[in-house]
């Protein structure tokens, strides 16, 4: 259990690196592959060169929307189970990846994942009492363009649990998307609540967000359902 805060680095240099991100953002910027959000971006104030999709956000603008983040949020799971982040003791749990793509077997191979690891993963989850978020692996077997939508499928087939969406194609968004609100019975309202799962969303290395993450955003800000963002720095 932490009992403290954990700082990895001096408050000064800590104060530094902030800076240095707000002047990064504010001179160089980011790329963002989708014109939608270039136009909703621009909207607010951003500084936007819609030819090659590079935006720089204003320091002012970037301080304002820090803080309208929320404190604390919650989560929930298909039972109407609740949790809290960060929990009464102050702290939070969390996980570094998903979609593992191999599986080590007992004997010491290595294969690659199927959707059937996902369905024993998802059922050994249900029945583990201190794990909360399923993160599912790859599936080598399910059709490349919407392996994501079967993986999410096969989880709801056979866990209550929440669950880390972890998208693979733009055009499987939308699906996704009505998978988690069939997830809440249908009620969206419950998604900003307590949302029985949840995106996983990452920026690709350097400085540079693709459509289909873009896409999973606009998403979870309509809905209200939580992202975990990431960052494939070694990419």
């Amino acid at each position: 259990m932490i009992k403290n805060p954990i700082r990895l680095i001096p408050e000064d240099k800590f104060e530094m690196m902030k800076n240095r991100t707000f002047e990064l953002l504010e001179k160089t910027g980011v790329e963002a592959q989708h014109s939608k959000v270039l136009k909703i971006v621009a909207d607010k104030g951003c500084k936007v060169d819609f030819d090659t999709g590079r935006i720089r956000f204003p320091r002012e603008l970037v301080k304002e929307c820090l803080e309208m983040i929320p404190k604390s949020f919650s989560f929930g799971d298909r039972k109407g189970r609740k949790y809290e982040l960060p929990t009464a003791q102050g702290d939070f749990f969390t996980r570094g990846g998903t979609g593992a793509y191999y599986f080590q077997q007992e004997d010491g191979s290595v294969r690659k994942t199927v959707l059937e690891d996902t369905k024993t993963l998802a059922r050994l989850y249900e029945r583990i009492e201190n794990i909360d978020l399923l993160a599912a692996p790859f599936a080598h077997d399910a059709p490349e363009q919407c392996t994501d939508v079967h993986l999410v499928g096969t989880i709801l087939k056979n866990s209550t649990r929440h669950h880390w969406i972890q998208p693979y194609n733009t055009g499987s968004v939308k699906y996704l998307n009505e998978l988690i609100l069939i997830s809440a019975n249908g009620k969206k309202e419950m998604l900003k609540e307590a949302a029985p799962m949840s995106w996983c969303t990452c920026a690709v290395s350097p400085l540079k967000y693709i459509s289909m993450d873009l896409e999973v955003m606009m998403y979870a800000a309509e809905y209200g359902t939580p992202q975990h963002v990431c960052s494939l720095s070694t990419y």
